[in-house]
């Protein structure tokens, strides 16, 4: 909507000074959006992002809810209910110690509104890696048991220490070889081996994973057990992003779990192993 009215703003300048005359343009006011993310990890606190949006034209990206309480509701019990401090956009419940196959459930109340979103935690699942090292060139093949009957997301990452590291993904399985981020690189489902093992392949630089004075970081290769609520969410936005390139394909819509608001909340779990391709 923000682009169709400054083309029509354009187009009444002109219109305006073809005509010799003044001409007054309002732009509006534009609706603020209560504005949830939060995920949650096996074994981790739960940290809830909250705020709102803000008008095209601000000189912020976001600002804090007004008089805001976050409740937390685990397994269908109430856990914690909590006031927000007044300009703060995050609380964490160091806690609420999250565990596989919780069910969660975030209740926002404020002067904006009411938000609500329920996840659930994932049972993590196991996988092999090999690495072998050419040239510069890291090249993993890895294999994924999938012993589920229902769909499942899957995301394969490289880390170098805690620092993401940038990956060629060859397998067609892989959503995307390219993106606007490397969060969105590595996704993939089961749809065409439910139930069965699956190689995959993927490499890396050897040299995107030194540390700034040359010595090597430790690399760990993380499978992500996703929710379905995060994958379409992390789909929509690779989508967002073509279309940023390739304008005609129309309106991008990024997926959001959150009743009464916007954002995503999601449960996921992952596994990792720990290589060395030097060896």
């Amino acid at each position: 909507m923000n682009i169709i009215r400054i083309l029509f703003a354009v187009v009444a300048l002109v219109v305006s000074t073809s005509c010799e005359r003044d001409s007054v343009i309002d732009v509006g006011q534009e609706k603020t959006t209560p504005i949830m993310t939060a995920y949650f990890y096996r074994d981790s606190s739960l940290l809830v992002n909250i705020y709102s949006s803000v008008s095209f034209y601000s000189s912020v990206y976001y600002q804090p809810l007004t008089d805001a309480y976050i409740s937390i509701i685990r397994n269908g019990i109430y856990e914690q209910k909590v006031a927000v401090d007044s300009g703060a956009m995050s609380v964490t419940f160091d806690n609420i110690s999250v565990k596989a196959d919780d069910s969660i459930r975030v209740e926002v109340a404020s002067v904006e509104g009411q938000m609500s979103a329920t996840t659930q935690v994932l049972q993590p699942v196991n996988f092999t890696v090999t690495a072998s090292l050419r040239d510069s060139i890291v090249d993993c093949n890895a294999s994924v048991v999938d012993g589920n009957v229902a769909t499942d997301y899957f995301q394969f990452q490289v880390f170098a220490d805690d620092s993401l590291v940038d990956c060629y993904y060859y397998d067609d399985i892989f959503e995307a070889t390219f993106a606007t981020s490397d969060q969105l690189l590595g996704l993939f489902t089961d749809s065409d081996f439910n139930g069965r093992l699956r190689y995959v392949r993927f490499a890396f630089n050897i040299n995107d994973t030194k540390r700034s004075d040359g010595t090597n970081a430790t690399i760990r290769v993380r499978l992500y057990h996703h929710t379905y609520d995060y994958y379409q969410y992390l789909s929509s936005i690779q989508g967002a992003f073509v279309n940023t390139v390739l304008p005609i394909l129309g309106q991008s819509y990024c997926y959001t779990n959150v009743n009464g608001g916007y954002g995503i909340v999601s449960g996921m779990s992952y596994t990792e192993q720990e290589i060395d391709p030097l060896e």
